[in-house]
């Protein structure tokens, strides 16, 4: 019985300097507040393309266009015959 005791207290032990250790750690990371975005880059950034660099359109998410294609542009069953194969 106080064997266990010993251990479960040292146990105890363990687990508290564990918890202190995070706690320590988490205090020395930036936090940034909830809720809060990083300032916006300056009006002129995201127009300034390179020769290698596509040009960034804001507001123009990555959403898929394909279904505002005609029914006719987007059929592939006649591919094979219409654009043969380069390989």
């Amino acid at each position: 019985m106080q064997a266990e005791k010993n251990e479960l207290r040292e146990e105890k032990l363990v687990l508290k300097a564990d918890k202190e250790k995070i706690e320590k750690q988490l205090k020395t990371m930036p936090i940034s507040p909830a809720g809060f975005m990083p300032p916006p880059p300056p009006p002129m950034a995201a127009y300034q393309a390179t020769v290698n660099k596509m040009a960034v359109y804001p507001n123009y998410g990555y959403i898929p266009m394909w279904h505002y294609l005609p029914q006719s542009a987007r059929d592939t069953s006649q591919d094979h015959e219409l654009r043969p194969p380069a390989a």
